[in-house]
C-alpha cells in the first residue's frame, strides 16, 4: 500500500478560503464606500501599492457578521477595517 503524495501547500491554504459571491447587498457596499471616502489615506505600506484607509465601526462590524453564513463558524468580527 502506498502513501498518497503530500497535498501542495497552496491547496492546503485554499481549503480554508471561501468565495462568497453576492454576500453583501449594494446598499451595504455603498455604505462602506461612503465611509472610506471620508477617511484620510495612508500609502506608508512597503509591500502594497494601494492607498489604505483605516476606521473602526461597531455598526459595520455588526453588519458584516450578520451577513456571514452561520456555517463558517464566525462569532465575532473586529470592527477595525482597512
Amino acid at each position: 500500500r502506498t502513501t498518497p503524495p503530500p497535498e501542495p501547500l497552496d491547496r492546503q491554504r485554499l481549503r480554508h478560503c471561501y468565495y462568497l459571491h453576492g454576500l453583501f447587498e449594494d446598499s451595504f457596499l455603498e455604505l462602506l464606500e461612503e465611509l472610506s471616502a471620508e477617511l484620510p489615506g495612508s500609502t506608508t505600506s512597503t509591500n502594497m501599492a494601494a492607498t489604505r484607509r483605516f476606521f473602526e465601526s461597531e455598526k459595520v462590524g455588526a453588519g458584516l457578521i450578520a451577513r456571514l453564513p452561520d456555517s463558517l463558524g464566525f462569532s465575532r468580527i473586529l470592527p477595525d477595517m482597512r
